[in-house]
């Protein structure tokens, strides 16, 4: 169920419209990093920012450096409330 689901959000992710994060472990073992740039590039239509975390596993979310992926999402959600219109291309950021 969860690859129908993947397969079917990969295939519509040209339609998406609203302001996109991506953050992806560059490390992961789990999920390689190339299927984050597989989805900036389908989200063609969208402002849409790659974060590659050099430090991180598959789960970012938890454990050490946490709260770098909160204050990410939060910068994000407050640059894309004060400037709402898409950069001309998507954007990737190494750290």
């Amino acid at each position: 169920e969860m690859r129908k689901l993947a397969a079917s959000v990969s295939r519509r992710l040209d339609m998406l419209r609203a302001p996109f994060l991506v953050i992806h472990a560059w490390q992961d073992d789990v999920a390689p990093a190339s299927n984050a740039f597989k989805i900036v590039k389908r989200a063609c239509n969208t402002n849409v920012q790659l974060q590659l975390l050099t430090d991180r596993r598959h789960v970012v979310t938890m454990g050490r450096g946490c709260g770098d992926v909160v204050s990410r999402v939060a910068a994000f959600v407050s640059n894309t409330s004060l400037n709402p219109s898409p950069p001309a291309k998507p954007s990737a950021t190494l750290r």
